[in-house]
Order: C-alpha cells, then structure tokens, then sequence
C-alpha cells in the first residue's frame, strides 16, 4: 500500500459516511415527526404584502397552537402561552391528516388583557398529511 492510498482511504471513508449521514431526518419506523417551520407576517412597513420573519424580526412575543386531526380532535396542543418559536416538532402523530391552529401574541396585546388577550397574528395551516415517515411543512401566519 503507498503513502498516498494509506491517507485516501481512511479520508475517503468519512466522507462516505458524512455523506450518509446527510440524508433526510430518519427515525425508527415506530416514530414519526412532523415538521412545521413558521413564517411570522413582519409588521413593519413594507412594500411587500406579506414578508415571513422570525418571531424576533416580526415582534411576535408569545404563542398558542393546537394540532388537529380530520375529525377536529386535538392530538398535541402548546401548554397554554409558550415564547414564540420559529417552528414546532410534533413527536409522532398517527399517521393522517392534520391542521394546525396558531395565535400570536405582541407584548402589547399580553399588556391590553392578560387574562384573555386579542392575538395579532392568527392561522389555520392546512394540508399537513403525515404517512410513515418524517415530514416537514411550511406555514405563513398573516397579520389582520
């Protein structure tokens, strides 16, 4: 074996393997995740209708979310108010047919009526199907 096969293979090897393992988000057959990246309607003047932002750039402070199945049951749901998040994982879900229901919050709508505030930005995100394996979705939150 040359010098130079002797430090290919061993490098050729990891990249193998690093390519391997930079395939899609796999688990276990018995365990699913569904995906659902959020896209906050920045407030801020735009020219642009709808500009999808961070919670932090679009000024959302907190959130509630439900997800539900074709029937209208809820199968994972936010421990009442939750720091915005730019994206929910939901750990295995039966495979099916899902929306998910959401309500942002500003500091000034908590500040109005803490109890029971108005949310500033409110969706159904529809069409999210789960069947054996790991999905992902996107969902744009409009501002009224």
């Amino acid at each position: 074996m040359t010098a130079i096969s002797r430090i290919v293979r061993p490098h050729l090897l990891l990249v193998l393997l690093a390519v391997g393992a930079a395939g899609c988000l796999e688990s276990d057959d018995d365990e699913r995740i569904l995906i659902v990246d959020l896209y906050w309607d920045d407030l801020s003047e735009s020219e642009e209708r709808f500009r999808g932002s961070k919670c932090s750039e679009a000024g959302v402070a907190e959130m509630r979310w439900r997800l539900v199945n074709q029937d209208g049951d809820e199968v994972a749901a936010s421990d009442g108010f939750e720091p915005c998040a730019n994206g929910i994982d939901i750990i295995d879900p039966d495979p099916g047919d899902y929306e998910l229901e959401l309500e942002g919050y500003s500091e000034s709508d908590l500040d109005t009526d803490p109890d029971d505030p108005t949310p500033t930005w409110n969706v159904v995100c529809t069409g999210l199907s789960i069947l054996r394996y790991d999905v992902g979705y996107a969902c744009e939150i409009e501002a009224p």
